[in-house]
């Protein structure tokens, strides 16, 4: 007649897993949603990454260089002037030509040395900015990789934390409603159990009333009985009566059961 435990305990649960369900959906679907794609690019290989990225000891190879085409350039010129002394035409025409032609020579040298010198380490600086381009291109698209993840990730844990807290709730709903059903239903059987109580008592009531007044009239009843007896009334020796009624209750059967016993031990203890 009271109301179960199993109620509260099951909307307990339910409240917290629902609870927990709407908090992961919110966690989820705002990761999910806050993920902003970037595109990835590289940079652009200009002057200042030049600066940076070129050999510091590039210009020192190439100086060597040059010193050695100079050197060989001189050589070169002591050798013809030698040569022409020994022609006879040490400055001559002929010699200032051949001694011209030397030295643009040598120099042109020169300045093809310096050149493929600046030329090979802006080449060695672009592609050492190249492989640490690629590199970070790389790292971005790994990091963007595991932010993808996340957010697919907090997608399918938000969408399923959804279904959970709406199945808990619907489940609540349910709950309420069983509960309702259950609690009309038992004030249904204790008002039921109330009447029965009280109907019962009242005819426990009506058993001691009765078998008051009968024990109050029991007196008057004997001596008119023997009274009768007396004068002769054919009326105090009994008479048989047959009535139709109804089945008695079991109340009813115990308490005539009850005042049979009674007059008979009044009778009896009399005597």
């Amino acid at each position: 007649m009271t109301t179960p435990g199993g109620f509260g305990t099951a909307a307990s649960g339910l409240g917290a897993g629902t609870s927990i369900g709407y908090g992961t959906a919110g966690l989820g679907l705002g990761q999910a949603f806050g993920y902003s794609p970037t595109a990835i690019s590289g940079g652009t290989f200009g002057g200042p990454e030049t600066a940076s990225y070129m050999s510091p000891f590039a210009s020192n190879v190439t100086d060597i260089a040059v010193r050695e085409a100079e050197k060989q350039r001189d050589l070169a010129k002591s050798a013809g002037a030698t040569g022409a002394i020994g022609r006879g035409t040490f400055g001559g025409a002929r010699q200032a030509l051949m001694q011209t032609e030397q030295d643009r020579l040598a120099n042109q040298g020169i300045s093809d040395i310096r050149f493929k010198g600046q030329q090979s380490a802006f080449e060695n600086a672009q592609q050492q900015f190249e492989r640490d381009q690629a590199r970070r291109m790389q790292a971005a698209q790994l990091g963007q990789q595991g932010q993808q993840f996340a957010a697919g990730l907090g997608k399918e844990l938000g969408i399923a934390g959804l279904q959970t807290g709406l199945e808990g709730a619907s489940k609540t709903g349910a709950l309420a409603a069983t509960q309702q059903s259950a609690d009309l239903e038992r004030l249904k059987a204790q008002a039921a159990s109330a009447g029965e109580k009280q109907a019962l008592q009242q005819e426990i009531d009506n058993l001691k009333y009765q078998q008051f007044q009968e024990q109050k009239n029991y007196e008057r009843a004997q001596l008119d009985y023997l009274s009768n007896i007396l004068r002769g009334n054919a009326g105090a020796l009994g008479s048989t009566q047959v009535q139709y009624a109804p089945a008695p209750s079991l109340a009813s059967q115990l308490g005539g059961v009850g005042l049979a016993g009674l007059g008979l031990y009044n009778i009896l203890g009399k005597k």
